[in-house]
């Protein structure tokens, strides 16, 4: 019996603190916690790290492509200047055959003109069109020349092209232009047809450059038919 009475006395001292200890606190603000509850609180405790410390791997940044690319480095071509460009147009070379009248307005020295022009399928400053031909009349005058002209569509089918050429001019037995370099002035009046041929009139002026009266100058005034070269090899 006093062995009994010792061991509890033993045990009462062990859980005397404990006990002091909850009843000196309120009820509602002691909980012991169940050893199933203190596991599920650990496991909560890891999964909430795991979560902050875990980052999916499909928002880890690749390694960039571009680190494995070649950087190839293009030098930019400066393009070249509207009034240095030459454009070229397709199906646009044209052979001109033209008869006329030489020395219009002065009738002792009226002869027949006969002018073969070449066109080529180019243009200068986006418009300028170059043109080249030769002139030879029944009385031995002569000319050849190189010079420009600006087409000038009014329709669809009919065009004004004004142009201005230099080239040499032989007398012959024609007028007397007192030099060999002489300057033609003038424009053409065609109008297109279905093949793209064209039909015209033109009316151009020679002269030395000196003046236009009549002793530096003479007139060409020719019906003209202008095909594309292009349809002679078909």
């Amino acid at each position: 019996m006093k062995k009994s009475l010792l061991i509890a006395s033993v045990i009462g001292a062990l859980y005397s603190p404990s006990l002091a200890m909850a009843g000196a606190m309120p009820e509602d603000e002691v909980r012991i916690m169940s050893p199933l509850e203190k596991a599920l609180v650990e496991i909560q405790s890891k999964e909430t790290i795991v979560k902050t410390t875990d980052v999916p791997v499909s928002i880890v940044p690749e390694k960039s492509k571009i680190q494995e690319e070649e950087i190839v480095v293009v030098e930019e071509v400066a393009s070249v200047p509207e009034m240095r460009q030459v454009h070229t147009q397709p199906n646009t070379s044209f052979l001109g055959l033209s008869v006329g009248l030489y020395s219009v307005s002065d009738r002792d020295e009226l002869a027949t003109a006969f002018n073969i022009e070449w066109q080529p399928g180019v243009t200068l400053l986006g418009k300028l069109k170059p043109m080249f031909g030769a002139m030879i009349t029944t009385d031995g005058s002569a000319y050849g020349y190189g010079g420009l002209g600006l087409p000038l569509a009014l329709t669809e089918k009919f065009t004004v092209t004004p142009s201005v050429a230099v080239g040499l001019y032989n007398q012959g037995g024609g007028i007397d232009l007192d030099q060999s370099i002489a300057y033609r002035l003038g424009t053409e009046f065609s109008w297109a047809l279905k093949d793209d041929s064209k039909i015209g009139l033109n009316a151009h002026v020679l002269t030395n450059g000196e003046s236009l009266n009549s002793d530096d100058r003479t007139e060409v005034i020719s019906l003209t038919y202008t095909k594309p070269l292009q349809s002679f090899t078909k």
